[in-house]
């Protein structure tokens, strides 16, 4: 298995990386002195085509989250002129154009992430959708359409939009995707279950953040002055403290916040709490079940209070969901399982047979 990796994150080079070449698009430097990975600029765009030419590539793995700004506009270029930090980071101006290369095509299938929290397609990136052959999305709408809506489309799509053949053939290759849990998450969670102290815990932004939240945390409140066991941090935690904090929770607060997926549904749910989640608005990847591994409230007023009520009256079966989320998570949203479930869609991956005959 060969891939190529082009973004401003590595993520398939951190599963497989003697099978992976990385090609850098953030504002970071790649670590200098690894033939495998290295970040993209003007010198190295001869290089690059050759490697998008190579038909040895089982697929071309590309990582862009959404953004109303178009990093090759003229304010863009200007902001990173004028930034200082620019320059400590090697002066990367060009770095976020790396994957316009990819307008040229590629020998192996393209497969786009999309792990924003915009639940749109950008208008400058319309044309790297439809280059992919299959694109996840993790802000994926329940009506696929609505990916166009004021950005594409100046409004909800028309009947008329979603009758023409090249906007169809978008919506049918999207699929959702998770945020998951990264490798570096796991290794600071608690490898073994902890005893439980907390009936519900929760660490989050809360100003100019999701409504959501602020309605919750009024529930929250009330349901401590009721002689709830609630434990709400008041500033930001060092991960393994989070974590901790998870782990000795039954119940962990996990609401939207700029994006329905969130990073806290799968932290809590590896820690061996159940997440207390906001009923989804989003199609989801390998969703979590309510009841089964998680719990989902409505999210008008004292949904919430009812939900934590209702659950923490039947204790036992906590610890079994908490279990049951555990189990979940490290089945199928490490970053190990999600990579290998976007490959698998071209017919890439360790086990696949792939496009060019390899297995």
């Amino acid at each position: 298995m060969r891939i190529l990796e082009i973004g401003p994150v590595p993520l398939v080079i951190q599963v497989y990386p003697d099978e992976t070449v990385y090609v850098g698009t953030g504002p970071d430097p790649v670590s200098a002195g690894d033939p495998q990975a290295f970040s993209f600029s003007l010198s190295r765009i001869g290089h690059i085509r050759t490697l998008l030419r190579d038909p040895a590539f089982d697929a071309v793995f590309v990582n862009r989250p959404a953004s109303t700004r178009d990093a090759f506009g003229p304010r863009a270029i200007i902001r990173q002129l004028a930034n200082r930090r620019a320059l400590r980071r090697g002066f990367p101006v060009v770095r976020p154009f790396g994957d316009r290369i990819l307008r040229l095509g590629a020998a192996a299938p393209i497969v786009l992430f999309d792990p924003s929290d915009a639940p749109y397609i950008a208008p400058h990136a319309l044309w790297l959708w439809r280059k992919a052959d299959v694109v996840f999305k993790r802000e994926l709408p329940q009506d696929h359409w609505r990916l166009f809506m004021r950005t594409v489309h100046a409004d909800v799509p028309t009947p008329r939009f979603r009758r023409i053949p090249a906007h169809a053939a978008i919506v049918a290759k999207v699929r959702p995707m998770s945020l998951g849990l990264s490798p570096q998450e796991q290794l600071a969670m608690p490898q073994a279950p902890l005893a439980k102290s907390v009936d519900v815990f929760f660490a989050g932004a809360l100003e100019a953040n999701s409504s959501l939240r602020e309605a919750g945390m009024r529930e929250l409140r009330a349901l401590h002055a009721r002689g709830f066991s609630i434990d709400i941090a008041g500033t930001r935690l060092p991960p393994q403290e989070f974590y901790r904090r998870c782990a000795k929770a039954r119940i962990v607060w996990s609401p939207e916040g700029l994006g329905h997926d969130s990073f806290r549904h799968y932290e809590a749910a590896a820690c061996g709490a159940v997440p207390l989640i906001n009923r989804p608005s989003i199609i989801q990847y390998a969703p979590f079940r309510h009841g089964e591994n998680a719990l989902f409230y409505d999210p008008e007023p004292g949904g919430l209070t009812a939900m934590v009520e209702h659950a923490l009256a039947r204790n036992d079966e906590l610890e079994t969901m908490g279990a049951a989320a555990r189990a979940h998570v490290l089945a199928r949203h490490t970053l190990k399982a999600r990579v290998d479930h976007m490959l698998a869609a071209v017919g890439a991956g360790p086990h696949a047979t792939t496009g060019n005959g390899k297995t």
